[in-house]
């Protein structure tokens, strides 16, 4: 026959327990803040170089001008490695690209523009945002602009790593600080 925990063992344990589901819900909701505001800093990132690219676009009204604007795009993006943009006709022919990256096709199937797409490629983890842009003449392009959020997916990777460790550590000492007081 086994023998029961005593009283202090169960209430060290029971102590313990609860420090550590409430520091499991403080965790993952710290956890879940950082990555929304990760998300809307990208969200701004990659909205301001649209309005950029719409900028640009709106005001070339000729062949000439419209001719000068993957100079003025590659220019703009010196110093922001971590961006990308892609402009694509209608017929699906890429206009311009910034980098020989491969954007995937669910960046193209976002269903509404200015709707994040997000998606990894082995470690690196990109998320992208697409719009309809009309040029100063009336071409009408879609450029998708992508963001590489690598960094962001390797700080909260070590987020999650340090806060189960302190939590492991703080269920431990709650136990023994619990058989303490009882």
């Amino acid at each position: 026959m086994m023998k029961s925990l005593s009283l202090t063992a169960r209430v060290s344990l029971l102590f313990s327990l609860g420090v550590t589901l409430v520091l499991l819900g403080l965790g993952w909701l710290v956890a879940w803040s950082v990555d929304r505001h990760f998300q809307e800093m990208d969200r701004h990132v990659l909205e301001g170089k649209l309005a950029l690219v719409a900028n640009l676009l709106g005001k070339a009204d000729s062949t000439e001008v419209l001719g000068g604007v993957p100079k003025e795009l590659d220019d703009a993006l010196v110093g922001h490695e971590e961006l990308s943009i892609t402009l694509v006709d209608a017929q699906g022919n890429k206009w311009f690209a910034s980098r020989d990256l491969d954007f995937p096709a669910e960046l193209f199937r976002v269903p509404s523009n200015h709707g994040l797409a997000v998606w990894r490629e082995g470690e690196r983890g990109f998320r992208g945002l697409k719009a309809t842009v009309t040029t100063g003449d009336g071409r009408v392009l879609i450029a998708a602009i992508v963001l590489d959020i690598s960094h962001h997916l390797h700080f909260i990777d070590a987020f999650k790593r340090g806060v189960a460790v302190a939590i492991t550590l703080a269920a431990l000492l709650t136990a023994g600080l619990g058989w303490l007081a009882v």
